[in-house]
């Protein structure tokens, strides 16, 4: 007998209105559809609101298996039988291209990526926004231009708070249109930099050597990531400083549920749901690329494509302290939390004006504030709000201005010292607090500095780290900036002197200094290489680039070369040797691709629960502004589902 919840009456009203009013039924649900819809154990709400926020709420929070969930969820499986986890080798000498979609904050912890894989012999290209070319090149690594302008990205993501649908009608008829135009970008330019020579590598207008990606490290938002690896053969590898992929340990950070420490059903949900808006919003653009760039056959709805790096256990690095944020018991061998990944050596080279010296003093210093790249609406408003807050909290405060022109006409005070572009790791050790909008890089910059923390987030991952410094006994409660107040800022400003907060911060700052993320994140990326697939067989040290289909060989370029000289070998058929096959698997026919497609899905959610099935259902009023919803349902037989959003794209989830 079914258990009912508590919005068991309410899903069969739901059920009623949405088969007569949904454009997508021409008839009613089928009969077996319609016995398992009345086996409904467990429900819940995902509502898309007039604010922009996704808010999900489930009927009952029971206790969570988390063995159960391990061995239930696919998501967590250790590995595919074609790619065994091996014990960690170094691999031979591999072209490794890095591509990274954000700001200076998202770029910057690659470039030790970068150098850590050059010392072990790989030629390492990282493919980012063109604006980085000096940044990236200085650092003796090679680059090849991504499309997308960072500086664009961030200031439609601060106009739309970050939200997964715009709820502003000039936005929608503006800035969407040219967000999807800078992913379309984004997307055709991921296939030359695995693929292609720099067009400026050998100075202005003049092409640097060829390239071919043996690997790929990417960041989730280049989108191109998985698809230009199914064209190559070759293995990719996720690495982000904030959650992708689900856990009931904590919620998607796009959800804007609060993260309060403890396993819970919803946490798992939210991953779900926002990948499944996320899909929605590019699946066109994707399916686009890889037909018409890549010659790849379309995603189907039946592939599943929201969850294409989970349905190919593609593995993930996730840059973060496990200080801070321990990696979650429901996450199996594919995901590794490798610790802060911190680009060495940039303070050494950073030379201070005696203006700076005098401000900093020898007091303990001042308090940082700084907002990173985030553009702010009305940066004269908001200067004029800390230099108010400080007055009152009797504070010196230091503001450091990037993006957005803080100082502008301003008369400021004795108190108030304006600072431009500065090595974070010289500036936070000495100063006394921190204050920012809670960028991934930014946050661990001031607990590696030992520094109480108070965040203003703007979106994406942002509020996520203000709870988890909260948690951590490192910070004040944050703030949104929306939501920011002069009366506020002077209460943080106050908190940041508390004592136990200092002492909380230099404890954890011990700790976090033991870490070595750049190694540990090269670690976990061989470790989940298939390095025996990549091999000679003739010389092991080469990297195979060929296939010998006739002596079934795989083969280096060298060996290649010498084994076509050898007569007998003349009219040998030989083809480009993929280490992994990415490919999407389709169903046998639309039906199949119906129900296995939707069962494939369910089956993932339905491991939260301890249940075999979920039914997801979503429904939308008629206008084009109004706020959505989603009804949840867990269900043990699922023979079809039926879906409606907006195809409105999300562009950028966490600029640091």
């Amino acid at each position: 007998m079914p258990r009912e919840c508590k919005f068991h009456a309410w899903n069969q009203r739901f059920r009623a209105a949405f088969h007569r009013e949904s454009r997508l039924l021409a008839a009613a649900p089928p009969p077996a559809v319609q016995d398992a819809l009345d086996d409904v154990r467990t429900a819940g709400i995902a509502v898309h609101g007039p604010d922009g926020r996704i808010r999900l709420d489930v009927a009952e929070e029971e206790e969570i298996d988390l063995d159960a969930l391990r061995r239930r969820s696919r998501s967590t499986l250790d590995a595919d039988d074609d790619l065994q986890l091996q014990q960690v080798a170094r691999p031979p000498a591999l072209n490794v291209c890095i591509m990274i979609v954000g700001t200076r904050g998202d770029v910057q912890p690659f470039l030790a990526i970068a150098h850590r894989l050059q010392q072990d012999g790989h030629r390492v290209r990282l493919a980012t926004h063109a604006i980085y070319r000096d940044l990236v090149t200085s650092h003796g690594v090679e680059f090849y231009p991504l499309g997308g302008d960072p500086k664009e990205l961030a200031a439609y993501m601060v106009k739309t708070g970050g939200h997964l649908i715009p709820t502003k009608i000039e936005t929608l008829q503006k800035d969407v249109p040219r967000n999807m135009q800078m992913i379309d970008e984004i997307l055709h330019s991921t296939w030359p930099a695995v693929s292609a020579a720099d067009p400026e590598g050998g100075g202005p207008g003049v092409r640097g050597k060829p390239f071919r990606a043996h690997a790929i490290i990417s960041n989730p938002v280049t989108y191109g990531h998985v698809h230009v690896a199914e064209r190559l053969g070759v293995p990719l590898h996720i690495m982000f400083p904030q959650p992708w992929v689900p856990t009931s340990a904590f919620p998607h950070p796009l959800s804007n549920m609060p993260y309060i420490g403890k396993p819970q059903k919803r946490n798992y949900l939210s991953y779900k749901l926002v990948d499944l808006l996320m899909w929605q919003g590019t699946e066109s653009l994707v399916n686009d690329f890889r037909t018409e760039v890549l010659g790849l056959r379309k995603i189907r709805k039946s592939d599943g494509g929201r969850d294409i790096l989970l349905d190919l256990h593609i593995p993930h690095a996730f840059m973060w302290s496990p200080e801070l944020v321990p990696k979650p018991k429901d996450w199996g061998d594919l995901y590794d939390v490798v610790g802060t990944v911190v680009l060495k050596g940039t303070a050494s080279t950073y030379t201070p004006s005696p203006e700076l010296e005098a401000f900093l003093g020898n007091d303990g210093g001042p308090i940082f504030v700084g907002f990173g790249s985030m553009v702010l609406e009305d940066p004269r408003a908001t200067t004029k709000m800390i230099i108010e807050a400080a007055k009152q909290a009797h504070a010196r405060v230091l503001i450091q201005s990037s993006w957005s022109d803080m100082a502008g006409e301003l008369v400021i005070p004795d108190n108030i010292f304006f600072l431009g572009n500065c090595p974070h790791d010289w500036l936070m050790p000495r100063v006394s607090a921190v204050v920012h909008h809670g960028g991934a890089g930014t946050t661990a910059a001031g607990l590696l500095a030992g520094k109480p923390t108070f965040i203003v987030p703007f979106f994406g991952d942002q509020p996520f780290w203000g709870w988890t410094v909260l948690r951590a006994g490192v910070g004040v409660a944050p703030c949104p900036i929306e939501e920011l107040t002069t009366e506020k800022l002077r209460a943080a400003f106050e908190g940041l002197r508390i004592p136990k907060l200092r002492r909380k911060a230099v404890a954890i700052q011990q700790k976090m200094q033991q870490e070595d993320g750049a190694e540990e994140a090269v670690r976990s990326f061989y470790r989940h290489l298939p390095v025996n697939n990549m091999r000679c067989d003739l010389d092991h040290v080469r990297v195979a680039t060929r296939w010998c289909q006739r002596r079934k060989l795989k083969l280096c370029e060298v060996c290649d070369f010498v084994v076509a000289s050898q007569p007998e070998n003349l009219g040998r058929k030989v083809v480009d040797y993929h280490f992994v096959d990415y490919t999407a698997r389709g169903p046998a026919d639309g039906f199949a691709g119906a129900s296995s497609g939707a069962a494939a899905f369910f089956h993932e959610v339905g491991g939260a629960f301890n249940t075999q099935r979920v039914m997801l259902s979503l429904y939308r009023s008629a206008p084009a502004y109004a706020p959505c919803s989603v009804v949840l349902a867990c269900y043990s037989s699922p023979k079809m589902f039926w879906c409606r959003l907006p195809q409105v794209p999300l562009t950028k989830v966490g600029f640091r």
